[in-house]
């Protein structure tokens, strides 16, 4: 009825998983906190979230829009208010890079020169979903 009135709790973000993602985009990214529920945005460094799922009200899956290199704010809009998460995203170049030789037999064994750029964070080096020995 016209005389209820329905209180929200500002929500509150503790932490982000992964910290790190392309700046291609895409990265779904788990928003941790509470009093979620009912959100109506999430943005990365201002731009909205590619889209976002509230999982539950301390969950929230977001995926990223493509942003230049950078650490960017994180901001969950709920109709409690806002919460950011400063400086919590990093945007990263993703790996471009050439392999010398780029054939070799299909039992493996070959040694692989991989030389590029945007390569320091790199973890793991995978050839037809098979981890290389680094």
């Amino acid at each position: 009825s016209a005389d209820e009135y329905t209180y929200y709790d500002p929500p509150v973000i503790y932490g982000l998983a992964p910290t790190t993602g392309s700046t291609e985009g895409g990265t779904v990214v788990t928003i941790s906190g509470y009093s979620f529920t009912g959100a109506t945005s999430v943005t990365f460094d201002g731009v909205s979230a590619a889209s976002f799922t509230i999982t539950s009200d301390t969950s929230i899956e977001a995926t990223t829009p493509a942003r230049s290199a950078s650490l960017v704010d994180v901001v969950v809009v709920t109709p409690g208010g806002s919460a950011t998460a400063v400086r919590a995203y990093m945007y990263v170049n993703p790996p471009d890079f050439i392999m010398s030789p780029n054939v070799g037999p299909a039992d493996g064994g070959s040694t692989v020169i991989v030389t590029g750029i945007y390569l320091a964070n790199a973890s793991s080096v995978t050839f037809a979903g098979e981890e290389a020995m680094i």
